[in-house]
């Protein structure tokens, strides 16, 4: 078989520059027969050249990675795809696996050896097809290694982003393999002695947290089948399914002797002291954020007693609930939705009214506690705050010693300070190669599309982000609101074709996407400072 034509597509140049030093492309067979930098050159590079594999982006300007795999199939172009994204995009898996895609890899973990391996794949389906035809493979089996990280996402977001569809989150699940037949339980599992990590690099705790992880996964499968994911520093959630027909008593003892086994295992091996709280069964994966919190406050409650390691939710003290409990949910999905839209101002707002809340008379230490937990939970769920920046927010100590130990409404309230003083610094100096990067992709739609009725919608769903979110972002990097450099923009071309070329006044406006000529003259006028008639000497 002669060297086999190989596209990439990706609207990073060092990306794409990446790619092509990875791997000594002609000793393994392979021809790069050109890269392009957005969907639309994709596209005609497709066309054009007809590769037989294709790595690509999904979100890219102009013109999305998934519409240009849709519009070279249309075209006849049938190559197989090697799709490159964040490991949270789990949405847009099923959509590429369907349009060609034979692996899906995750940018910020690629490395040469998954590369290689992803291209034999395509390569060796490609001589296979030519003689004969290949049964397509569950999804979850195409994205194979990187498998654990989209099944650890899909929980993250359960537990992050409460009220989510249960139709979608069943979908998601069988496409990841899930099995989990029965009712759902989910379990915390903190470490107490963090100090045992002290005499390892940070690179080595990484590992030996994911040995941890390991370890822990390994117990529970023994008795249930289940999922372990790390997460924050020190701290790992396991969701398992019991047997519909398990009954309380059952379930207590069982439930009691798998959370000792854990920390007599953990303890023996690796001489870690654990607190482990365990929730109720639930029914759905939307019931999952709650069982996460309950489980969260059996094991805090485990850790504040310290004579139970293991604690069941349904064995927490009676007057662990107050009659009065408060609730915070709005201010957690506030939260989220700031993090998400990286909003400074929004995350500031959230932080004075938990901090008014806790200022209320007669708010009890435990609730004020809680009131921190499910605040600092919400932060450590978020997507948009990787492990690096949950250290430099929350610090090396876990969560449980840190909220516990502070004795007084005025400790607590002066490390809620501190932590959104740490969240706003990371949100906003860490995201700023990033937020420029997208506002550049903002920038270029609109001087691509300048002559069209521009929305701020529109541009937003052109590079899939949110309306909220580019807003944001467009001012705090490009120094003006989006609308004011729309407008900008427009007024410029506006003085251009009035000064280069022959159109009046009311043929510019049209051209430049305005309904109404006099509102175009009012707007170029207080811009500019005369009107377009002055400007120009042309008539109306």
């Amino acid at each position: 078989m002669p060297n086999t034509k190989v596209a990439i597509i990706d609207d990073e140049p060092l990306v794409r520059l990446g790619l092509q030093s990875m791997l000594r492309w002609e000793d393994l067979g392979y021809e790069i027969v050109g890269e392009a930098a957005n969907g639309r050159q994709g596209l005609d590079l497709i066309i054009e050249h007809n590769p037989d594999i294709v790595i690509t982006d999904v979100k890219m300007p102009v013109l999305d990675g998934l519409e240009m795999m849709r519009l070279a199939s249309q075209a006849g172009r049938h190559p197989k795809y090697i799709v490159l994204s964040g490991y949270d995009e789990f949405h847009l898996v099923k959509q590429a696996m369907k349009l060609g895609a034979e692996e899906y890899l995750i940018k910020l973990d690629l490395e040469s050896e998954a590369l290689e391996h992803a291209l034999a794949a395509a390569r060796e389906k490609i001589i296979a097809e030519r003689g004969g035809t290949l049964a397509q493979k569950p999804l979850h089996e195409n994205i194979g290694k990187n498998i654990h990280l989209f099944r650890e996402s899909f929980f993250r977001q359960i537990i992050a982003k409460p009220g989510l569809a249960e139709s979608t989150l069943l979908e998601q699940a069988k496409h990841l393999g899930l099995k989990l037949s029965g009712r759902l339980t989910c379990a915390a599992v903190r470490i107490n002695n963090l100090s045992v990590l002290d005499k390892y690099e940070e690179d080595e705790i990484t590992s030996f947290e994911a040995v941890i992880r390991s370890t822990i996964d390994e117990i529970v499968n023994d008795v249930y089948d289940g999922y372990t994911f790390s997460w924050s520093h020190g701290e790992f959630v396991v969701v398992f399914a019991i047997p519909e027909q398990t009954d309380e008593a059952a379930f207590r003892d069982k439930a009691t002797a798998l959370g000792e086994r854990l920390t007599q295992v953990l303890d023996q091996y690796f001489g870690i002291e654990v607190s482990v709280g365990i929730s109720d069964p639930c029914c759905r994966y939307s019931d999952l954020a709650s069982a996460y919190f309950n489980a969260c406050r059996a094991a805090q409650q485990s850790y504040y007693t310290g004579d139970q390691p293991v604690l069941l939710f349904r064995d927490l003290p009676r007057d662990y609930e107050d009659p009065d409990q408060i609730d915070v949910s709005a201010l957690r999905d506030d939260l989220t939705e700031a993090l998400e839209l990286h909003d400074v101002q929004m995350i500031g707002k959230v932080f004075e009214s938990i901090i008014s809340l806790l200022n209320k008379p007669n708010v009890s230490r435990k609730q004020a506690y809680d009131i921190c937990f499910q605040i600092a939970y919400s932060i450590s769920g978020s997507p948009e705050i990787g492990e690096e920046k949950l250290r430099e927010i929350f610090g090396d100590l876990s969560l449980y010693e840190t909220i516990l130990g502070l004795g007084t409404l005025a400790q607590i309230i002066n490390w809620l300070i501190g932590l959104e003083q740490r969240i706003c610094r990371v949100v906003a100096g860490d995201d700023q190669p990033k937020m420029n990067r997208v506002v550049a992709r903002a920038k270029r739609y609109i001087l691509d599309h300048y002559m069209e009725r521009i929305t701020l919608e529109q541009v937003a769903s052109s590079i899939n982000i949110s309306p909220g979110y580019l807003s944001t972002i467009f001012r705090q990097s490009a120094g003006v609101c989006f609308t004011d450099y729309v407008t900008r923009v427009k007024i410029n071309e506006a003085k251009r074709l009035l000064r280069e070329t022959d159109y009046k006044v009311y043929e510019v406006s049209e051209m430049l996407g305005y309904q109404n000529a006099y509102y175009f003259s009012r707007v170029f006028k207080k811009i500019v400072g005369i009107t377009p008639t002055e400007y120009s000497g042309k008539a109306f």
